[in-house]
């Protein structure tokens, strides 16, 4: 291809994507606020979005992006092993001290730091931190790092301890997905999430959960499978131009093969990559994964979808007259997990068309986990975009409530009195300009979704035709989702 050519195929992209946002977001007003223009508008200019992104897949060079996508990167060597575990085992003293300030704290949730930290700024941050930085949550979670100080301990040095059971293969990482239902439950449908002593006793109740299960099935299988947030943060991390090359060394793996219930060290290689390269890269990831994934974009757009005046309506709440949770408990609950099987049934009827199409000698299963890395970045879109605003909204409410923990009337980082509330969530205009980063952000998502359901599809049949037959019926679906997330984010809400 001519490079001038090639120049202005480049051009004319970065001019769409920069384009497409400001469109859109004309046509609608921000959430809560009167839509200003006709649905049909809206609607049409959702559509547009990821149809043009699809368009124009066939005007970029797709093939030179696939194998830029397939260049190792730039690796770089970090001796963290033994920094990384004293920081594990910090975050585990820091967990335990936001249990105390649950059960011995303030009762005021706006006081008391372990919801305002776990709620306002762990969840989201966290998010934000393993899209921008990989995998992070590997090194600051609580749980390894105290395994490798027993691994490390006299009476473990000089020999293997195997766990007393062996993970089974086919239960892959349904445990994992029931661990983040019932976090998604805390949080979405529990009258009371933000309750201190409940969110410390649920706190409690997760160590247990995943140092019993350590104990008995080894530290890789268990961590690797059943502790939700780990799955969920190294999925996460699959989009960041930061990537860790190798879970485990290989002398640890060679440990943990051999049955250490408590072996395995992190790597120490860093490979800098292109950012979702690491979701080109992925191959047929197994169906309790796939579902793992669903389950990540189905709570977050539940979240967003049960607070709006029509959800509300269409079950027989007055939205002007809320009742609180309580009353809502069992239709949240059943409508949280009927949100995740509508979400899986879409996903698979999309999948279903396109083994039709193109895929005729796959199985579905495995046609669902070789596609499901484009969902990645629309669960992460969706959940950055649903969060953003309370995380700018509550961290300085999280920084406040470190000053006095135990409500003593400690000052001890000089924040006296309550916090202040912001006041830009109340100005028509700051709430505009939020609104199209969200819906910026979004239409990012959908683009990349895009990108990478069609760069598998291409690795998959080795056919620019044939690759974007199969993709039909995924861009329909994302189509229909960009819409239904754009209306979200205009729609009158309670909150």
């Amino acid at each position: 291809m001519n490079r001038s050519i090639l120049y202005r195929q480049i051009l004319f992209l970065i001019f769409l994507i920069f384009l497409i946002p400001p469109v859109v977001s004309a046509h609608v007003s921000g959430r809560g606020l009167i839509l200003l223009l006709p649905t049909n508008l809206f609607i049409a200019g959702g559509a547009a979005v990821v149809a043009a992104s699809f368009a124009l897949l066939t005007l970029v060079p797709i093939k030179r992006i696939v194998s830029l996508s397939n260049h190792r990167g730039k690796v770089i060597v970090l001796k963290w092993s033994w920094a990384g575990k004293w920081v594990s085992v910090a975050s585990l003293a820091f967990f335990s001290f936001l249990i105390l300030t649950g059960f011995y704290g303030a009762r005021d949730p706006l006081r008391n730091p372990a919801p305002l930290f776990i709620w306002s700024f762990w969840w989201p941050g966290m998010t934000f931190a393993s899209t921008i930085l990989g995998d992070v949550w590997s090194f600051l979670n609580p749980w390894t790092g105290i395994c490798e100080l027993i691994a490390e301990s006299r009476v473990f040095r000089r020999k293997t301890i195997r766990p007393p059971l062996k993970y089974p293969e086919k239960l892959g990482y349904i445990p994992a997905i029931i661990a983040l239902m019932l976090f998604a439950w805390v949080e979405l449908v529990y009258p009371s999430p933000t309750d201190p002593e409940i969110l410390s006793t649920l706190a409690v109740v997760y160590l247990v959960y995943i140092f019993a299960g350590i104990a008995l099935f080894g530290k890789v299988a268990w961590l690797e499978h059943c502790e939700a947030f780990t799955v969920f943060f190294k999925m996460v991390s699959w989009i960041s131009p930061i990537s860790v090359s190798e879970p485990y060394s290989h002398r640890d793996v060679a440990a943990v093969s051999d049955g250490g219930v408590f072996s395995g060290r992190r790597a120490s290689k860093v490979v800098i990559i292109l950012p979702t390269a690491n979701l080109t890269r992925k191959r047929r990831l197994s169906l309790s994964h796939t579902l793992f994934i669903l389950l990540a974009l189905s709570t977050v757009s539940f979240d967003g979808f049960s607070r709006t005046f029509t959800w509300l309506s269409f079950i027989g709440v007055n939205p002007l007259d809320y009742p609180g949770r309580t009353l809502l408990v069992p239709m949240n609950s059943l409508s949280l997990l009927g949100a995740f099987l509508a979400m899986a049934i879409a996903y698979a009827l999309a999948n279903t068309l396109a083994k039709l199409l193109v895929f005729r000698t796959h199985s579905l299963s495995a046609i669902m986990g070789m596609f499901i890395p484009s969902i990645i970045p629309i669960a992460l879109g969706y959940h950055i975009a649903h969060y953003f605003p309370f995380f700018l909204n509550d961290i300085q409410m999280v920084y406040a409530s470190f000053s006095d923990p135990f409500g003593l009337g400690w000052n001890l980082l000089g924040v006296s009195g309550p916090p202040a509330i912001p006041s830009f969530l109340k100005d028509p205009y700051q709430v505009y300009y939020l609104y199209y980063v969200q819906v910026g952000l979004i239409v990012l998502v959908h683009v990349l979704a895009v990108y990478v359901s069609h760069v598998i599809a291409l690795r998959e049949v080795n056919s620019v035709r044939k690759a974007m037959i199969s993709q039909v019926p995924m861009t329909l679906l994302m189509v229909a989702y960009t819409i239904f997330g754009l209306w979200l984010l205009s729609s009158p809400s309670i909150d």
